[in-house]
C-alpha cells in the first residue's frame, strides 16, 4: 500500500498521431509513402488533415515504439470473443504510467456533411467554359459546403463582378479570418501551370520546355525561404506583350534590360526584386498582410469593414495591385517576380510572356 503522502507515479503521453507525422517530416514524404507502404497522395493527406492516418500505420508505430521502449506493456491474457481490452493494458507497472491517444481530429467532416444539403453539380462539356460558366459552378459547389468540410479541403475563395480593389480588400480581409499561411491569388484570365506541362502547353500555346511547367506555380512561388511576396510572369493582352510588373516600366534602362530577357529567353531560374507586380499570379504569406496593418497608417478597417490592402492611393492613378505593393514595400516586404514561372493571360487568343 502505497504512503497517504507519496508522489504519485509520473505520467507520460505517447502520441501515436503526433509520432506518424514527426516520422513523415524526418523521412520525407517519398520515404515516409514507402515506410508506410502507401501512395504518396496519402501521405499528403495525412500531412494536410484531410485523411486520417490508417490504423495500420497507427499499428506499425506502436510496435516500433514497444520494440524501443518507449511504450511498455504488460503480457495480455489470451482474447476472448467479444471481450473488451482492459484500460491497465495501456499503462506499465513499473511506476510510470503511459496512456496511449490514437490518431484525432480535430473536426469531424462526416458529422458537418450530415447537417449540410447533399448536391451532385453534373455538367456534361464539349467545349471550352467561360468564365461566367465556371464561376457559376464553383458558387454552386462552395455554397453546398459547410464551413467545418471547407477548412478540411482548404479555402477557395472569389468575388465575382467587383471592382478590382474592393474584391481584393474582401478576399484579403476574408484570408486573415483564416489560420491559413499564404494566399495564392489568380485572376480568372491567367493561366498558371498546374504541374501537367503537356496540358499547360496545349491550353497556352508555349513552346518552352517541359520542365519549366512540370511543378504547380503555387508551390514554386512558396519555396524562397524568406521571400513573403512572389509573383509569377505574364504579359499583357497586347501585341507589345509588356510584362505586367515593373520591368515593363521602359523609363528605366535596367528594368528594360530585364523585360527583354524574359521575351527573348524564356523561363529562366531567377529571382528578381521588382518595385510592383500584378496580381495574376501571385503568392503572398499572411504576416505582409498582417505587417501592413500594424505599420501602414489607414488600412485597418473597423470590425465588419474590409481592410484597404488594395485600395489605390490618394492622387494616384496605378491599379489596385500597384497600390499594394508600395504598402507591402513600406511594411518591409518588397515584391519579388519569380522568372522561371511563366503563365498565359487569355483574351482573343492566350498571350504568353
Amino acid at each position: 500500500m502505497s504512503e497517504p503522502n507519496a508522489t504519485p507515479p509520473e505520467e507520460s503521453v505517447f502520441n501515436l498521431s503526433e509520432r506518424i507525422f514527426d516520422i513523415i517530416e524526418g523521412l520525407g514524404q517519398d520515404e515516409a509513402s514507402k515506410y508506410f507502404n502507401v501512395a504518396k497522395s496519402t501521405i499528403a493527406k495525412w500531412s494536410g488533415g484531410t485523411l486520417i492516418p490508417s490504423v495500420t500505420a497507427a499499428q506499425k508505430v506502436l510496435d516500433e515504439a514497444m520494440k524501443t521502449g518507449a511504450v511498455e506493456l504488460p503480457a495480455l491474457p489470451a482474447p476472448v470473443q467479444g471481450a473488451t481490452i482492459p484500460d491497465e493494458a495501456a499503462k506499465t507497472q513499473l511506476g510510470r504510467r503511459t496512456t496511449i491517444e490514437g490518431p484525432k481530429r480535430e473536426q469531424d467532416p462526416v458529422k458537418a456533411l450530415e447537417k449540410s444539403r447533399k448536391f451532385s453539380i453534373l455538367c456534361p462539356i464539349n467545349r471550352d467554359l467561360s468564365y461566367a460558366v465556371v464561376m457559376s459552378m464553383l458558387g454552386q459547389w462552395k455554397a453546398t459546403l459547410p464551413e467545418a468540410v471547407q477548412s478540411l479541403l482548404g479555402h477557395m475563395n472569389f468575388e465575382p463582378d467587383t471592382n478590382p480593389h474592393v474584391g481584393r480588400n474582401r478576399l484579403a480581409t476574408a484570408f486573415l479570418k483564416t489560420e491559413d499561411e499564404w494566399s495564392f491569388w489568380m485572376d480568372s484570365d491567367v493561366i498558371a501551370p498546374t504541374g501537367n506541362p503537356t496540358w499547360f502547353k496545349r491550353r497556352t500555346g508555349n513552346k518552352h520546355a517541359d520542365q519549366w511547367f512540370s511543378r504547380a506555380a503555387i508551390n514554386r512561388l512558396t519555396s524562397h525561404q524568406g521571400k513573403l511576396f512572389v509573383g509569377g510572369v505574364y504579359a499583357t493582352r497586347t501585341n507589345d506583350r509588356k510584362i505586367v510588373a515593373s520591368p515593363s516600366d521602359t523609363h528605366n534602362e535596367g528594368d528594360k534590360l530585364t523585360a527583354e530577357e524574359i521575351r527573348a529567353k524564356g523561363p529562366v531560374d531567377k529571382l528578381i526584386q521588382v518595385a510592383w507586380l500584378g496580381f495574376g499570379c501571385t503568392a503572398v504569406h499572411r504576416k505582409v498582410f498582417e505587417d501592413i496593418l500594424k505599420l501602414v497608417p489607414g488600412v485597418q478597417q473597423p470590425e465588419g469593414k474590409p481592410h484597404e490592402f488594395f485600395t489605390p492611393l490618394k492622387g494616384g492613378n496605378e491599379g489596385e495591385d500597384m497600390a499594394f505593393c508600395t504598402r507591402a514595400a513600406q511594411a518591409g516586404h518588397a515584391p519579388h517576380l519569380d522568372m522561371s514561372v511563366h503563365c498565359g493571360h487569355v483574351g482573343k487568343f492566350c498571350f504568353n510572356p
